[in-house]
């Protein structure tokens, strides 16, 4: 193995892995209406909608949405498709993250036309809040 290879691994043995943090059942019913409950929710109420069209995508019943606010601007929310219950993300930035993983890795700090040069923090989902797990910055 050479020794690029084997500091790769030690890399990324060393960060949260999506697999770590698996969710058992990924949901497939119909997903219940968005209790939308803040005003920047109900502005924004037909993107919302509109997002929880292809179904659960994050920690087995929640579905991350996005809509544009501007240049270089993306506002999230994440609904849970069986409540229907509406949370904010943990951080603003670029999301990252599975349908069967509580894991949600926001990526923020890029540097333009390097993707993997940016700051991230890992956070984990559990009992309908986020907890911090780690934080990496780049040099």
């Amino acid at each position: 193995m050479s020794r690029y290879l084997a500091l790769f691994l030690l890399f990324l043995a060393q960060y949260p892995r999506f697999e770590t943090y698996r969710i058992a059942r990924v949901f497939t019913g119909a997903p219940a209406r968005p209790r939308l409950t803040t005003p920047e929710q109900r502005r924004n109420r037909s993107a919302i909608i509109d997002g929880m069209r292809n179904g659960p995508n994050f920690a087995g019943h929640y579905t991350v949405v996005d809509w544009p606010c501007g240049p270089g601007c993306i506002h999230h929310a994440i609904v849970d498709a069986k409540s229907g219950a509406v949370f904010a993300p943990p951080a603003s930035g670029e999301l990252e993250y599975r349908p069967g993983s509580a894991l949600m890795i926001v990526r923020t700090n890029c540097v333009a036309g390097t993707p993997g040069e940016c700051d991230r923090d890992y956070f984990v989902w559990s009992d309908q809040k986020f907890a911090r797990i780690e934080s990496t910055r780049r040099e």
